[in-house]
């Protein structure tokens, strides 16, 4: 079912698309992280649209700070970031100030993972914001040459970068 789920969301006209992805949340599936990056390339406000249907509260700083401490309950973090990553510009300063808060270098706690998780998500978002998320470049220099931190923190903190100075 869930294959099959994936092959009509990814092919779908985009009137469906989101009752497709909504069902594969509903299903708990775990391509929907692979089908929700491919899809929202291609249809601006997608991820906005699909947050307003799994939760009443859509503000980018409710949105960031769901991000920043364990991701918003019942929606994957794909759709919570892409959907803080619609607000453009305007989200920079609280991904920037939401990045700033995790310890530099990081920290190897019982919390260190999950904090490696929420950076990695928050990342995301400013990666998708691109060149118009350039206050974040010291954040993302300092992530990325941390070494304690997860080596995919480290990652999307490189993504982040390239695609900010290089759009």
């Amino acid at each position: 079912m869930s294959a099959e789920l994936v092959r009509f969301a990814l092919e779908c006209a985009a009137p469906q698309r989101e009752e497709a992805l909504l069902a594969l949340v509903e299903a708990g599936s775990s391509e929907v992280i692979k089908v929700c990056g491919r899809l929202f390339r291609d249809d601006d406000g997608l991820a906005g649209r699909l947050l307003a249907r799994l939760t009443d509260d859509t503000t980018a700083e409710s949105l960031i700070e769901d991000l920043r401490t364990g991701g918003v309950p019942g929606v994957p973090w794909i759709i919570a970031a892409e959907a803080v990553a619609e607000h453009g510009a305007l989200a920079v300063p609280a991904l920037v100030a939401a990045l700033e808060s995790f310890p530099l270098p990081a920290q190897q706690t019982d919390h260190w993972m999950r904090h490696e998780s929420a950076k990695y998500h928050l990342m995301h978002a400013l990666k998708k914001i691109g060149p118009a998320a350039s206050a974040a470049v010291p954040v993302l220099e300092s992530i990325s040459t941390d070494d304690e931190a997860y080596r995919d923190t480290r990652w999307q903190a490189a993504e982040a970068l390239d695609a900010i100075n290089h759009g």
